[in-house]
């Protein structure tokens, strides 16, 4: 089994594991808070240069990540115009990256909303990595 999954990951391909929708239903409604997101196994959470964090606005609602959505993160190159998961200080930031000199700018989707310009060496910032999948609750 061990050697099947491996043998995935390197084929490229990543797999959700979601328990069948009426237990995962009724195990969400007992939970007294924890929400799907809790109970959705992502195999690429195990892999070192991955993370998956809880988006918490809809300042990208024009790209299609809402407030309650999960973002997997991987950690490593970014381009230009990628979305990227920014930690600012105690707080995570999901955004559309551009640079410009010494300057990051962050923009929401659509533009022009929430835009966020910082200097590229300003203490508490830190890029965690570029979005490479959305999880959404139904």
């Amino acid at each position: 089994m061990e050697k099947k999954k491996q043998q995935t990951r390197e084929e490229g391909h990543q797999f959700i594991q979601v328990p069948r929708g009426e237990f995962l239903v009724e195990t969400v409604r007992q939970s007294n808070g924890r929400s799907v997101g809790d109970f959705v196994r992502n195999l690429a959470t195990e892999i070192a240069d991955r993370l998956t964090l809880p988006v918490e606005d809809n300042s990208m609602a024009g790209a299609g990540i809402h407030s309650g959505d999960f973002v997997v993160v991987e950690r490593g190159k970014f381009s230009e115009g990628d979305i990227l998961a920014v930690q600012l200080g105690e707080k995570v930031v999901v955004r559309r990256y551009f640079r410009a000199a010494r300057r990051i700018r962050l923009e929401s989707a659509p533009p022009g909303r929430e835009t966020i310009i910082i200097e590229a060496n300003t203490p508490g910032v830190t890029i965690l990595g570029r979005v490479v999948q959305i999880v959404k609750e139904m």
